[in-house]
């Protein structure tokens, strides 16, 4: 997870609009989690966003339950998040 969020925090440095792919994540841990709330709030503090497309119903399952759903902006597809930029 400190690669991931070192990783992210990289990419909104360079660039604070980022679209991420969910579409092979099948389950997010707590520390996955925490990256990407991190990343949204990294961008957001830019003036940037970050958009996530092809959640599976598992993943935004589980971040209904730890009450984090409201944080993602979410579509169906990478022509739907494009988009909205």
């Amino acid at each position: 997870s400190g690669e991931l969020v070192a990783s992210l925090l990289t990419l909104i440095q360079e660039k604070p609009f980022l679209i991420i792919d969910m579409t092979e994540v099948i389950y997010l841990s707590s520390h996955g989690m925490r990256a990407l709330i991190l990343a949204i709030h990294e961008a957001e503090k830019k003036k940037g966003r970050v958009l996530f497309f092809g959640l599976s119903s598992t993943a935004e399952e589980l971040l209904a339950h730890a009450n984090l759903l409201h944080f993602f902006k979410r579509f169906s597809t990478l022509d739907l998040a494009l988009q909205t930029l």
